[in-house]
């Protein structure tokens, strides 16, 4: 987590740490969370249609950001990009820390949510999301 959170530099620009209370970054970590950027990627033009609050400048620098955090990669010679496997470790980390253990009262709404975070990064099918839904009601009730 402190590779997403905190702030990194190259050269001599600075690229601010991710928050995962913070409303802005929140809605981009659930937007990249979103299981339809598994196969196709995503591009600027994509992060647009899903966060009309944030200007083209900032969401154009987003990516840079989460590349030098290794959150995701580039397609080489394209526009596109796609979460790596740690990218996707660390967004699922945080959406479930955020929803699940710090708010004891989101945990009944935020199960069936979180357990299809699951599925869709684990798109291997090694877990099921019954087994996984059966694991959290039974160590969070």
């Amino acid at each position: 987590m402190h590779r997403v959170c905190d702030k990194v530099q190259q050269g001599e620009r600075n690229y601010r740490g991710l928050n995962f209370f913070s409303r802005d970054d929140a809605a981009l970590l659930e937007t990249l969370a979103r299981g339809e950027f598994n196969l196709p990627g995503f591009r600027n033009h994509t992060l647009r249609q899903f966060l009309p609050q944030r200007s083209s400048g900032q969401i154009s620098r987003t990516p840079k950001s989460l590349r030098l955090r290794g959150l995701v990669k580039k397609v080489g010679r394209t526009y596109k990009y796609y979460l790596t496997d740690s990218g996707k470790q660390a967004i699922a980390a945080g959406i479930y820390l955020k929803h699940l253990v710090l708010n004891p009262q989101a945990r009944g709404s935020w199960l069936t949510i979180s357990c299809q975070i699951w599925t869709e990064f684990n798109y291997e099918g090694t877990t099921s999301a019954s087994h996984v839904k059966q694991k959290f009601r039974s160590e969070y009730r």
